[in-house]
């Protein structure tokens, strides 16, 4: 069974499908139960939407991760036996990762308004009593964020708020447990949404909503 950091070095070329095989199905395995890197298979998917193909990474952070990218470019090759059109993107992928992260950390935050930025991208507002309590943003491929306001309170540790879908046929579908303290999250749908609703839940979440609904929007 894979480790969690070999896991973690693949999730690049997992992102953009360049693992097959056992390996793939190893990492696939180890999404189902680790978090953290889930969250970076969202965010590595979210940079690799984000980025314009036709213009070059600033000259900084190309001259901080230039050596370490050459690097994994050769060895990767050699160890899965790619093609270097998918070495390449691998090495794009990790340059998008600087630019987003700009210190060794990716935001959340910078990589949704980065998504929310693009003329393709779905963006509704959830509002309770007639605030903004947070916004829903939705790329192409099913990469979604929720970016809270600040009017959005913390509750205490045996609730959390919960993000649901609503299909096209009108079933309410769990989208992500968010934790009693607001905070950007992601998560990923496939196929199309007509709504998203927050509610307040009991901590660790439910599979079916028996809590209040804190703001609702269509699509």
């Amino acid at each position: 069974m894979i480790d969690h950091q070999a896991a973690y070095r693949l999730i690049e070329l997992y992102a953009m499908d360049a693992l097959e095989g056992a390996e793939r199905q190893e990492v696939e395995r180890h999404l189902h139960r680790c978090e953290t890197c889930s969250e970076y298979l969202a965010l590595s998917r979210s940079v690799l939407a984000a980025l314009v193909p036709d213009e070059p990474p600033p000259w900084h952070v190309w001259n901080r991760m230039a050596g370490r990218l050459t690097s994994r470019a050769s060895s990767t090759r050699r160890r899965l036996g790619l093609g270097w059109t998918a070495v390449a993107a691998s090495v794009l992928l990790l340059v998008g990762l600087g630019v987003a992260m700009l210190n060794s950390e990716p935001s959340l935050a910078q990589l949704a308004a980065a998504v929310a930025s693009r003329p393709d991208a779905r963006v509704v507002e959830l509002t309770a009593d007639g605030d903004p309590v947070a916004r829903v943003v939705m790329a192409p491929d099913g990469l979604g964020f929720l970016i809270p306001s600040d009017r959005l309170v913390d509750l205490d540790e045996s609730r959390t708020y919960q993000l649901w879908v609503v299909n096209h046929e009108g079933a309410v579908i769990s989208a992500g447990v968010l934790g009693n303290r607001p905070r950007v999250a992601s998560f990923t749908w496939e196929g199309p949404i007509t709504g998203v609703v927050l509610t307040r839940e009991p901590a660790g979440g439910v599979p079916t909503s028996r809590g209040d609904v804190v703001a609702a929007a269509e699509f």
